[in-house]
């Protein structure tokens, strides 16, 4: 639900309807970033169900991610000292909509 609300905010702000503030966009981004990392810790490691759809995902999102350099932090002037932390979180980013999409 909440990929799909970030897919609307992204749409109108494009089309200029509304103005979106980098900040307030980043909030958003970084709290479904949040939300997709909690689902996978639950699913690894709480109830110990073993998805290899989940884990192909993960993989491949940080794998496009480190490929095309796509680094979300950096795109809010939030940088880090280790390198290529920002890819990875965009990977996981990436990789939480295959799972919504799969698990329906």
């Amino acid at each position: 639900m909440s990929e799909l609300f970030l897919l609307i905010l992204m749409f109108f702000a494009k089309q200029g309807r509304i103005r979106v503030e980098k900040k307030a966009f980043g909030i958003v981004t970084f709290s479904i970033l949040i939300e997709g990392i909690i689902s996978y810790v639950i699913q690894f490691f709480v109830q110990e169900s073993f998805c290899w759809e989940m884990l192909f995902s993960i993989i491949l999102g940080v794998t496009i991610a480190v490929a095309y350099k796509l680094d979300l932090p950096a795109y809010f002037n939030l940088t880090s000292e280790i390198p290529y932390v920002g890819c990875i979180l965009t990977g996981i980013l990436l990789s939480c909509g295959s799972n919504y999409s799969a698990s329906r």
